[in-house]
């Protein structure tokens, strides 16, 4: 039964076919299972699956969670912000409190739940918590850290140093670490996540977000804790969203415009607390072109990172200058 206090997991979901990823799902909804906090729901929206057996199998484990469940069925698929945005606009109208994100093929720690409501209450300036992850393949098997990715191997590099916590935790995710927090290992209080929906494109609508959320006043939280497993098969060369795209020279491309965007909204939203001056605003905001300009050459696109560069020049080509040295 819901109370006042029940918590919403938010499960994106779609399927065109892949058995094995059924299976991931499974594993998925098991994880929020096994919490030890008992009072949750889960929100599971179907972004317009084309396998008729995901549709059949959501609705048998919808009947078998007995109001433990929300489950949408969208008839358009537009990717999996737009679905979190769904179901963060029925957890919004359902009157809990705080949402915890989890993809539909990665695992929670059992005490997730249960920490992170702790910490919700017990500090109530935090409205972002996020935890440090595990890696695992196809086959639930962790992933050695000299195996992982370069670009998710950075992310838990820097939990182990020095993970962003805090205010204004955006400047130092646009300006120096990039991401630092996993959708799988997120979880925002609902006020927040309603307030400021996840953009409607599918490439790197979470970046996007978690800037937002910092930049219009929100506190973060970093806890090792719990951490979530994030499922990374070996057997897969990219992600859905470059597949989709057509391949990492034009992921890079749309990546590099809704990161931008997310950039110049933090700016506005900062400049209207009155926290910062111009010059301030600046300063980040050529930081950030310059270390966008250096992610693109390392990717080997060289006209992309040529543009980022010139932009931080139109900016102020002095201070352009001055801080390439310490960032290429």
């Amino acid at each position: 039964m819901k109370t006042k206090e029940t918590a919403a997991f938010i499960v994106p979901h779609y399927n065109d076919g892949k058995d094995i990823e059924l299976d991931w799902l499974i594993k998925a909804l098991d994880s929020i299972k096994k919490q030890t906090d008992k009072d949750w729901i889960i929100i599971l929206v179907d972004d317009a699956s084309s396998s008729q057996k995901a549709i059949n199998l959501l609705k048998q484990i919808g009947s078998e969670f007995l109001g433990k469940m929300e489950l949408v069925f969208l008839t358009e698929n537009k990717g999996p912000g737009h679905a979190r945005n769904v179901a963060i606009r029925k957890a919004y109208q359902l009157g809990c409190p705080f949402v915890l994100y989890l993809d539909q093929d990665d695992i929670c720690h059992p005490q997730r739940l249960e920490v992170t409501r702790r910490i919700f209450y017990d500090k109530p300036d935090i409205n972002v918590v996020y935890s440090t992850f595990q890696v695992i393949d196809e086959n639930d098997h962790l992933i050695p850290k000299d195996k992982i990715i370069p670009s998710i191997k950075e992310i838990l590099d820097q939990h182990e140093k020095n993970p962003p916590q805090g205010k204004n935790v955006w400047i130092k995710i646009a300006t120096e670490t990039g991401y630092v927090n996993l959708t799988s290992a997120t979880s925002v209080r609902t006020n927040v996540a309603y307030k400021y929906p996840f953009p409607a494109e599918r490439v790197s609508e979470d970046y996007y977000t978690w800037l937002i959320y910092s930049s219009s006043g929100s506190q973060y939280l970093y806890s090792s804790l719990i951490p979530s497993k994030y499922r990374i098969p070996y057997s897969k060369d990219g992600s859905r969203s470059r597949e989709m795209l057509g391949g990492q020279h034009t992921f890079n491309i749309v990546k590099s415009v809704i990161d931008t965007r997310g950039l110049l909204e933090s700016l506005k939203l900062a400049a209207a607390t009155g926290e910062f001056t111009a010059e301030e605003l600046n300063y980040i905001k050529i930081k950030f072109l310059l270390k966008k300009s250096k992610s693109m050459l390392i990717d080997g696109e060289k006209e992309i990172a040529k543009d980022f560069y010139r932009r931080a020049e139109e900016v102020n080509k002095e201070l352009t200058y001055q801080l390439k040295n310490s960032i290429f």
